[in-house]
């Protein structure tokens, strides 16, 4: 992974919609509470208004539903 993206990110976080091969993602899934999710589809519309020449919109469709785990809040509560 580190060959095809050094960039200093995660890149299975980021390009989710990217090739991935089986050991990349076996890999990533060992080190995230998430399991990967790729994108499975993405719809982009292209539309022109009065503010931008351009704009383009995408929605993606993922393979999987969302965990559990995404519902949950990413905050820390002090123990009661």
């Amino acid at each position: 992974m580190r060959e095809r993206f050094d960039d200093g990110y995660d890149p299975m976080m980021i390009f989710s919609a990217d090739d991935f091969s089986d050991a990349e993602i076996a890999a990533y899934n060992e080190l995230q509470v998430i399991p990967f999710n790729p994108i499975d589809t993405r719809l982009c519309l292209e539309e022109i208004n009065e503010w931008s020449l351009d704009s383009k919109s995408c929605t993606n469709t993922r393979l999987h539903a969302p965990h559990t785990y995404e519902s949950f809040e990413d905050t820390m509560r002090p123990l009661q």
